[in-house]
Parts: structure tokens; C-alpha cells; sequence
């Protein structure tokens, strides 16, 4: 079937979807069901697609045509009678899909609904708190995002819907007892691993500019908080996938709760954090400067890399040798995509 919302007004609709939309429409012309909600929907002012508008122009049952018959004369009326509240219906249909303009457009409505009393009008005004446009986000940690709700997060951000997503990324399982995720980079112990993680650490946001058409970005407040802001922003206004991913230190990491802010600032310095936005439309945009502060010293500063310092120098000096030479690759990789759309 059509999807009317991508199809634009020269566009043509085949002979096939033609005759498809004809018995869709035979098939139909009685179901009460189907016609009752094409009706409501008609009058909460949604729109009807091609096949909706057949059923009601097929529909056989006479008390059903008397509704769609009084129905259209209602609008046909309004229209006539308050031309300022059908250029304002217009102006919110224009901008629903949008948090803020829809907010602006709805409020201009129904101001117009008040000049006039009419049953469409208090529909309208019944339905204020419809008229903006709501933010949805799905929220949630490294454990759910990297790990055991991957193969979801994947599917929605494929699917190309406008879905948001805020990843909360401690680099463990936080609310579990502190176990190493696939967040967790090299030479950090944690729990059930105490002689630390072997392995580089999976990179969601690269992995997620891939599908091309999803919006990612990585922040972190401590170290820009205009360029979380700006992400937030973008990722509301783009109409597709969304994907922020933001560094969170916890407790599991062994510090002093109260420099968050300040170990988010030197993880973005000593590049074990960078700071970028991809846009589908713009390409990659590197918000960070390259790496200038110290590696290993900002690893030392935290218990869970410290620990294994103390236990086995020697694993742990390669192991967060191993991490240095992972974010030094990965910066190479985003300074190679820098400004560039990914095919």
C-alpha cells in the first residue's frame, strides 16, 4: 500500500494501487467498524488516506452516508463562517509532526476557537492538550543498549521511525552490582572480572551511523553542555532515528561522586570520550578537540583501573595500554569521517 505521508503532490498513483484501493473499498462498504473510525478520524481533523476516502465514497448504508453527507457540511460551513480558524487549522495540520512550531500553531487555534461557537470547535478546544506535539524518548543504560537489549535498540533505529534515544553510558551495569558491559573498555575491573576487561569496548555510535540515516551524537555535560543541548535539539527535529549517546561516570567506577562534571571535562581532553553529532543531511561534525591531556593518568584516577595497577602492574599496564591505542584509533577514524555522509 501507498505510504501518503511520503508521496508528493505530482506524484502519480499506478493503475494497480488503483484497482486495489476499488476492492478495498467493495470489501469494506459495509464493515460498520471500519466506517464508524474513519468517521471519527475525519472529524478529529487527521487526514484520510486514498483507501479511507473510498470506503466512505463506496459506503451503501444510508444512516452511515447521512453522517459523512452532515459531517462534510459542518466543515464546509466552519470554513465559511470563520475563515481565520480554517487558515489556523491549516497552519497546525502544517505543523503538527513538530514539538515546537505544533505548540505555537495549537495555541493560535485555539485562540480562532473562540470567536466562534460551533460542535467541531469544542471537539477542538476539548482536545487542547493534543494540539502540541509530544517529545517521546526511550531512555536507558549501557547494559540494555550495548548488551542484552541490542538486537531491539538495532531494530528500531533501522526501521527509520522517528524514534529518539537517550543512552545513559556508565560503562557498566549500574542498577545490577557493577558488572563490565559491552560498554566497558580495556584494563577496567569490575564485578565477576576483577583482573579487568581484555577486550576494546563495542562503539554504538559508529556502528549506528552506518545504517545512514540516523541521527548520533556522543556527549558529555561536563565537558560541553551548549553541545548536548544542540544535539538534543537536532535529534527533536529530525524526522527519523535518533540515537544520543551520553558518558555518565557511576559510583562503580570508584570516584568521588562530586567531580563527575570534572572527569567528564578530562575524558573528553585526554580523548577517552570524544564529542561528535552525525547528521543524516550535514555528515559528521567532531565537537571535540584532539586529544591533548593524559591517558593513562586520567585511567589511574579511577578505582576500577587503579585496582588492578595495585594487584598485577604489569596485565594492567597493557591493558590500559591497549585502551590508549583504541581510543587513539578510534579518534583517527571520526577525524576520517569528519564533514563526510556516510553512502
Amino acid at each position: 500500500m501507498y505510504d501518503v505521508r511520503s508521496m508528493k503532490a505530482e506524484d502519480f498513483i499506478d493503475d494497480g494501487e488503483i484497482r486495489e484501493t476499488l476492492d478495498y473499498a467493495d470489501q469494506n462498504k459495509d464493515n460498520v467498524e471500519l466506517i464508524d473510525s474513519i468517521i471519527d478520524k475525519a472529524k478529529l481533523r487527521k487526514g484520510l488516506t486514498h483507501r479511507e476516502a473510498s470506503v466512505l465514497l463506496a459506503c451503501e448504508m444510508p444512516d452511515k452516508i447521512n453522517e459523512i453527507y452532515d459531517l462534510a457540511e459542518q466543515i464546509k460551513t466552519l470554513a465559511a463562517e470563520c475563515p481565520e480558524l480554517a487558515e489556523s487549522c491549516r497552519a497546525w495540520l502544517g505543523s503538527r509532526e513538530d514539538t515546537a512550531l505544533s505548540a505555537q500553531a495549537g495555541e493560535a487555534l485555539l485562540a480562532a476557537c473562540e470567536t466562534l461557537s460551533h460542535p467541531l470547535v469544542k471537539e477542538i478546544a476539548d482536545s487542547a492538550d493534543l494540539l502540541a506535539a509530544k517529545s517521546v524518548w526511550l531512555i536507558g543504560g549501557d547494559g540494555w543498549a550495548f548488551d542484552i537489549g541490542f538486537g531491539g535498540l538495532d531494530h528500531v533505529l533501522a526501521s527509520g521511525e522517528k524514534v529518539r534515544v537517550l543512552v545513559l553510558n556508565t560503562q557498566v551495569y549500574s542498577n545490577t552490582g557493577g558488572q563490565a558491559s559491552k560498554a566497558t573498555p580495556a584494563g577496567a575491573a569490575a564485578r565477576l572480572m576483577s583482573g579487568g576487561k581484555s577486550g576494546a569496548e563495542k562503539d554504538l555510535g559508529l556502528m549506528a551511523m552506518t545504517y545512514g540515516h540516523v541521527y548520533v551524537a556522543q556527549v558529555a555535560m561536563g565537558a560541553n553542555p551548549n553541545q548536548l543541548l544542540k544535539a538534543m535539539r537536532e535529534a527533536e527535529a529530525w524526522d527519523g532515528a535518533a540515537l544520543i549517546i551520553a558518558y555518565a561516570p557511576c559510583i562503580a567506577h570508584g570516584i568521588d561522586m562530586r567531580d563527575v562534571q570534572e572527569i567528564e571535562k578530562k575524558a573528553v581532553q585526554c580523548g577517552y570520550f570524544p564529542l561528535y553529532r552525525y547528521h543524516p543531511a550535514n555528515g559528521l561534525m567532531l565537537d571535540s578537540k584532539a586529544p591533548d591531556g593524559d591517558f593513562q593518568a586520567f585511567l589511574m584516577r579511577q578505582g576500577r583501573f587503579a585496582a588492578l595497577r595495585r594487584s598485577d602492574p604489569e596485565k594492567s599496564e597493557s591493558l590500559c595500554q591497549m585502551a590508549e591505542e583504541a581510543a587513539r584509533r578510534r579518534w583517527n577514524l571520526l577525524e576520517m569521517l569528519k564533514n563526510r555522509k556516510m553512502p
